[in-house]
């Protein structure tokens, strides 16, 4: 049997109107008790606001700046703190280095005392070869490896000023230039390549 003639309909929800800004503005002052100055004030502020919206959004805007700038690091506050010592260092100069900025190749503190003892390894084993001494490779690698050696030994605490006087990198490139030159004068010597450049030397002389 139908009985939808007698169902009874359910109840409704009555939900309130939407809103806008203005129209919830109007009701809510209709309920609260606001002098009539006041309202006149609020009035008069709202359609100033709504006849220049430009003014909103370039108030927004200084607001966003001014927030940005209270957290934007700068040279005179910092964003990171590195260290604590009696001066501010620099990240990446003197006691503030961090890093040497070339990738697979990280800060050494020993820097300066292994180009002592890696360039002397290299006139020690010059000294102990059969190259000889008037070899243009010999005399120049001597050349390099003694004034390095002098450089690091009369400033064994001041890696800064090794670096500008040797004028070759960062202390930690010196080192590794050391590493690199000690292959190349195995092979130099295990190929006995100055017997070589003497011959080529040689052959130009009766070039004509």
């Amino acid at each position: 049997a139908d009985h939808g003639e007698n169902e009874t309909p359910g109840p409704t929800l009555n939900r309130p109107p939407l809103l806008s800004a203005r129209a919830r503005y109007q009701h809510a002052t209709s309920i609260v008790s606001i002098p009539e100055e006041a309202r006149g004030d609020i009035d008069r502020q709202q359609e100033d606001n709504n006849a220049r919206p430009h003014r909103r959004m370039i108030s927004r805007f200084a607001q966003f700046a001014a927030r940005r700038a209270l957290v934007r690091p700068s040279v005179s506050r910092p964003a990171v703190s590195f260290f604590s010592t009696e001066e501010t260092p620099v990240p990446g100069f003197g006691k503030g280095k961090t890093s040497t900025g070339i990738v697979g190749l990280p800060v050494d503190p020993d820097a300066v005392s292994k180009i002592v003892v890696k360039y002397q390894e290299l006139l020690d084993k010059m000294a102990a070869s059969d190259m000889p001494e008037t070899a243009q490779y010999r005399m120049d690698l001597e050349k390099i490896a003694r004034f390095r050696i002098k450089i690091a030994m009369e400033n064994p605490d001041d890696p800064d000023l090794v670096e500008d006087l040797v004028q070759c990198g960062q202390v930690e490139e010196l080192v590794k230039q050391a590493d690199d030159e000690m292959e190349v004068l195995d092979m130099y010597l295990s190929t006995r390549m100055w017997e070589l450049v003497a011959s080529e030397d040689d052959a130009d002389d009766f070039e004509v």
